[in-house]
């Protein structure tokens, strides 16, 4: 991770003060096989033992896995000073940009020892539970921006007494859908408009040694764009296919060949149809 940052503070005569402040923030990381990981298709066996290749698909530390991301930010402050109140304006501006690439994903489940022995020596190759698969191109990028402004007023009601009043405004602009998408909740994303925080808080020196402070106030977190990145990649697009078999369905393909292969059940038994289906974005 590496950042760089740079601050301009200026006075505007006796009572104004601005303050201006950028920054560009990025981050690495990646993660790739080695020569001790596994080749093929991974392995479960349920409830006993996982091995094959590494276990992967979406999360970071899978082997294949990549992402870098960049964060732009600019702020700007202003401060006016007017008898017993201090105003204070300011503005946040966020583009964050990301990249992935997407571990692949290649994974037969079996219900049993004895079930993956068969599926080995090919006497049942169709005898898993579930093979899962994510093919194509794991490449992908999006760019979410956030906007931010506030106002706010310091009021020194008394000599011992000040309030502080104000109201924030956030909106949060997410990344593009994917218009070939099958699921219509990813084709397009909403952007978070309604976040207004308004905030107030109270400073009273009850004597020159002790204070008493209070506050109350709304506040809007910046977003977790996870579940973006989630819906992105699992989306089902022709672009990255994701497939889901079990050992009985119509074109399921015969242990540990991979989704779309010759070898498959309907090898076995003639032409038929392929029968694979996009299950949704993993929880």
């Amino acid at each position: 991770m590496d950042s760089v940052g740079g601050q301009v503070v200026s006075t505007i005569g006796s009572n104004k003060l601005n303050e201006f402040r950028a920054q560009y923030a990025h981050r690495h990381q990646g993660s790739v096989a080695n020569s001790d990981s596994g080749t093929g298709p991974a392995v479960t066996i349920t409830g006993i033992a996982s091995f094959g290749s590494p276990l992967s698909g979406t999360g970071q530390g899978n082997a294949g896995f990549d992402f870098k991301q960049n964060i732009t930010q600019v702020i700007d402050n202003f401060t006016y000073i007017r008898s017993d109140h201090s105003y204070k304006f300011g503005v946040d501006v966020q583009r964050i940009h990301d990249e992935r690439i997407a571990a692949p994903q290649f994974l037969y489940t079996f219900p049993s020892i004895a079930a993956y022995l068969a599926a080995k020596a090919g006497t049942n190759r169709f005898g898993y539970t579930s093979m899962t698969q994510i093919t194509g191109d794991l490449n992908f990028a999006m760019d979410t921006s956030i906007y931010s402004t506030f106002v706010q007023d310091d009021w020194q009601i008394a000599p011992t007494v000040k309030v502080l009043y104000g109201v924030r405004y956030d909106l949060y602009q997410y990344p593009d859908g994917l218009a070939s998408a099958p699921l219509t909740q990813t084709r397009q994303f909403n952007i978070d408009k309604n976040n207004i925080g308004p905030r107030a808080g109270v400073a009273w020196a009850i004597t020159p040694k002790t204070a008493l402070r209070a506050s109350v106030g709304i506040m809007y977190d910046q977003p977790i764009l996870g579940g973006y990145e989630q819906a992105l990649q699992l989306s089902g697009s022709p672009k990255a296919p994701a497939y889901t078999f079990s050992g009985a369905a119509a074109g399921a393909p015969a242990f540990p060949s991979a989704a779309g292969t010759a070898r498959s059940r309907c090898s076995r038994r003639g032409p038929c149809r392929p029968t694979s289906r996009w299950r949704g974005p993993s929880r």
